[in-house]
């Protein structure tokens, strides 16, 4: 015990004087003239990538700028008309939980999607217009995001220009931009960088730095339950335990530098250590990172228990209770999706199914290259005191493709039976944690192709793996002609995959060799790449004000009244229409809502329209379906219902 004892203080003092050798020779590297050109070029990408990463959000706002409102999708067909009413209850000072142009009647806090109890939404409805609050709530999520994942990758030991550029390829991935119509969503996922980023404080820091930690946990938590959309909210707790995970076992760093660690007051210093007492001490760190990480959970749920225990409520109540297993795997990520990797545009929906939204996952061609090279060909840069990107972004890319498969992979049986989890659908949505994985990866490959340029560094780019995937862009349109030909799209966007990642792949050479205008030329090629994939769909399409939104309504005349929008056939075909008719100061007695409530009345039965004082009535097929999601408007034939 006495040589343990005596071999971890020798250890620890070679620690501290190694760290202070390491600050000296640091400051003596920044006095050094010859070393601010690297440093200086370092500052310029910096400021290069926030530009265009800037160009790429101002590209979405500019909608906004003009006095456009978003309509795609479901923010036209129901985030919209659901905020208008939430607006107005703000401003007149009444309760908005209880909606009563929806079903009827309808309990509209316990549905979610409104987040009605989060401070950011009440101060933005209750001070702003409504077309200004719903702009600002569609795009704050990804600045955040940005700025979440900047912050965690400088923690990671990246320089500034490659954590701005992992923020870019996570915020502007193909997932997030296509997802811009699922507002809550987006929201959630935005506070998951900043939740790593509260861990690793818990994980490796001082004793101040862990309880902030905690804290900043807790809020974190509470904020993303208040937003109402517990499915995002799970795949988080997903991400957290794989942080925990790596973090109580060492994963990223050796069991023997933990020692090391204990110089600079790391909070997992505890884990480290030899023999008996270094098993004692892993207990124990292990025992408060685990408990710090749900104590904080706990934390959040009360916080959040205003929003959560509404949801739980209407969940119970929701056509979703009645629900079989069958109903959780639906929209799982089918494995042939993979082909949108490195063939973007190559079926008319973008992806091997319909829902183009739900299924996407096109990463950007420089994103993906620079993650293989940051995959096969970084060393890790994660001291004992800090967390590896590189290798929290391979957990994550693994992790959210086994949960996104559902009914492909071999998990989904399992959670399809458990509790509230089994009536979340759309397995595919894990697929933000494989988006925020290969955006940490990229950061990482950003960051060795400026490194390799180096003096102390001549490790060649894995040119093999890059030209493999080059090659793929290439074969995947050939096995999708020969697979799915009623598919293909049309050749030019067909040839627009090859074209992109021999694009790509020449910037890097030339980068990579030392060309500073070919640096510019891949970080603007690559938001270009992203912002005309995302931004095409959904986020500079359907854009109307809201005077011409509530105008372009099939209504009733005089406005007011109760109606019944669907129809038989709408039923039969699956088919749901969208709640703008709200904005005409109708109600509706059928509705449109995420937990669409299980007990109603049949509204295509004659007592029950008598019964609920229906006043007008859709009837007949027409072409064109009346706020659908995805299609135009089309013409409504109302009548008059006489109820007596």
């Amino acid at each position: 015990m006495a040589i343990t004892m005596a071999a971890e203080a020798a250890a620890a003092e070679a620690a501290a004087a190694e760290e202070d050798f390491c600050s000296q020779a640091g400051q003596r590297a920044r006095k050094d003239p010859a070393n601010r050109g690297p440093r200086r070029g370092e500052a310029l990408r910096w400021r290069l990538v926030l530009w265009v990463s800037g160009g790429l959000f101002l590209a979405m706002a500019l909608p906004a700028v003009w006095g456009l409102i978003y309509t795609a999708d479901d923010l036209g067909a129901f985030h919209i008309p659901v905020r208008a009413f939430y607006a107005r209850s703000l401003a007149s000072g009444q309760p908005f939980d209880w909606h009563p142009g929806l079903y009827g009647g309808f309990f509209l806090t316990g549905e979610g999607q409104i987040g009605g109890y989060h401070p950011l939404h009440w101060l933005l409805y209750r001070t702003l217009p409504l077309e200004a609050g719903f702009s600002i709530e569609c795009l704050a999520g990804y600045v955040m995001a940005f700025w979440g994942t900047c912050l965690l990758l400088r923690r990671g030991g990246l320089s500034r220009d490659g954590a701005a550029w992992g923020g870019l390829a996570f915020a502007g991935s193909g997932f997030l931009l296509l997802r811009f119509v699922h507002v809550n969503a987006v929201q959630v996922i935005a506070h998951a960088p900043w939740a790593l980023l509260c861990l690793d404080g818990m994980a490796y820091g001082s004793s101040a730095r862990r309880l902030a930690g905690w804290a900043g946990l807790s809020v974190v938590t509470g904020s993303q339950l208040l937003l109402g959309y517990p499915q995002y909210v799970w795949y988080t707790l997903w991400l957290e335990g794989a942080f925990v995970a790596c973090a109580a076992a060492g994963g990223w760093s050796s069991w023997d530098d933990r020692a090391s660690c204990r110089g600079a007051g790391c909070g997992l210093a505890d884990l480290g250590g030899t023999g008996i007492e270094g098993a004692g001490a892993t207990f124990w760190g292990v025992g408060r990172l685990v408990g710090g990480w749900l104590s904080a959970l706990v934390m959040g749920g009360a916080l959040g228990a205003v929003q959560l225990l509404p949801t739980f409520e209407a969940l119970g109540e929701s056509v979703r209770a009645t629900r079989d297993e069958a109903f959780a795997s639906t929209g799982s990520w089918h494995p042939w999706n993979a082909i949108q990797w490195v063939a973007p545009y190559l079926f008319r929906t973008r992806v091997v199914g319909q829902n183009t939204h739900e299924l996407a996952g096109y990463c950007g061609a420089a994103v993906l290259l620079l993650a293989v090279i940051g995959a096969v060909s970084c060393r890790d840069m994660a001291s004992p005191a800090r967390f590896s990107p590189r290798r929290l972004g391979g957990w994550l890319v693994g992790l959210g493709i086994v949960l996104a498969l559902g009914e492909y992979g071999p998990v989904q049986e399992i959670l399809g039976r458990l509790p509230v989890v089994g009536r979340f659908r759309f397995p595919c949505r894990a697929m933000w944690l494989v988006a925020l994985g290969t955006g940490l990866l990229a950061a990482c490959g950003w960051q060795r192709l400026f490194t390799g340029r180096g003096e102390g560094d001549k490790r060649p780019l894995p040119m093999l793996w890059l030209s493999a995937v080059v090659v793929l862009s290439v074969a995947a349109p050939l096995i999708a002609i020969w697979k799915w030909p009623e598919q293909i799209a049309s050749w030019p966007l067909v040839c627009a995959g090859p074209a992109l990642f021999a694009a790509a792949g020449w910037l890097m050479w030339r980068v990579a060799a030392g060309g500073e205008i070919a640096a510019a030329g891949l970080a603007l090629f690559a938001a270009l790449d992203l912002g005309c994939y995302g931004l095409s769909h959904g986020i500079t399409t359907d854009l109307q004000t809201m005077a011409s939104l509530a105008a372009s309504v099939d209504a009733p005349p005089g406005a007011e009244g109760r109606i019944v929008l669907e129809t038989s056939e709408d039923r039969a075909a699956g088919l749901r229409q969208g709640n703008q008719v709200l904005l005409r100061g109708s109600q509706r007695v059928d509705g449109y809502a995420g937990l669409e409530p299980a007990r109603r009345l049949d509204t295509q039965e004659l007592i029950a329209q008598r019964l609920a004082g229906v006043e007008w009535r859709r009837v007949g097929p027409r072409e064109g379906r009346l706020g659908e999601t995805g299609s135009n408007p089309g013409a409504v034939v109302l009548e008059p219902f006489e109820n007596g």
